[in-house]
């Protein structure tokens, strides 16, 4: 025995049944998108691309495709950093701070979505971050820090910020070859077969 697991008919039979559960609601999308009609419907007389034509030639759908791109990386290279110094940190501290480091970090996957955005206008409209890029991209990265985070503890080794620290001999050389193996190593144990 490997260790592994191998699910049955049955097991695999529940797995495609909750995949199509989640993915066959997203495939009605495609007819509406198709539709000759103004409004959200299923096409009528025949399918136009027309909803298609008026999102490439708009300048205003094509700059807030545009903003959300740029809000997207920003936030994205933000709680990556911010993550794997989490996780560098929690390395290095003791155990019982871990712990509760990683209890604060679950916090946002546990208090709902309401509650974060209304603490956040609370705090953003003294600091003036309300509507400004800035404040979109820190409330962004504030809900992807915690799956950074968890992606940063559980797919690099802790040893391995101490082993780039003696090849690269500076601290941001270190932080750099870890955060360029843990995305690649958890790159690899997803997309490769084992």
């Amino acid at each position: 025995m490997d260790g592994t697991y191998s699910p049955g008919p049955a097991g695999r039979g529940i797995a495609w049944a909750t995949a199509a559960y989640l993915v066959l609601p997203i495939l009605i999308i495609l007819p509406v998108a198709l539709t000759d009609q103004r409004y959200l419907s299923l096409p009528q007389d025949g399918i136009s691309f027309r909803h298609f034509a008026t999102v490439l030639t708009s300048p205003e759908w094509l700059g807030s495709i545009w903003q959300s791109f740029t809000i997207a990386v920003a936030a994205t290279i933000l709680s990556v950093t911010a993550g794997t110094l989490c996780a560098i940190g929690c390395w290095r501290i003791s155990r019982r701070a871990t712990e509760l480091v990683r209890v604060l970090m679950l916090l946002p996957l546990i208090i709902p979505s309401i509650v974060y955005a209304i603490g956040l206008y609370r705090y953003f409209g003294p600091l003036g971050l309300l509507d400004r890029f800035a404040g979109v991209v820190i409330a962004t990265a504030g809900g992807a820090l915690t799956l950074a985070t968890l992606v940063a503890v559980v797919a690099v080794p802790p040893r391995l910020s101490v082993a780039t620290a003696v090849i690269v001999y500076t601290p941001a050389g270190a932080f750099v070859q870890t955060c360029v193996y843990g995305a690649a190593l958890s790159v690899a144990t997803r997309v490769l077969p084992a």
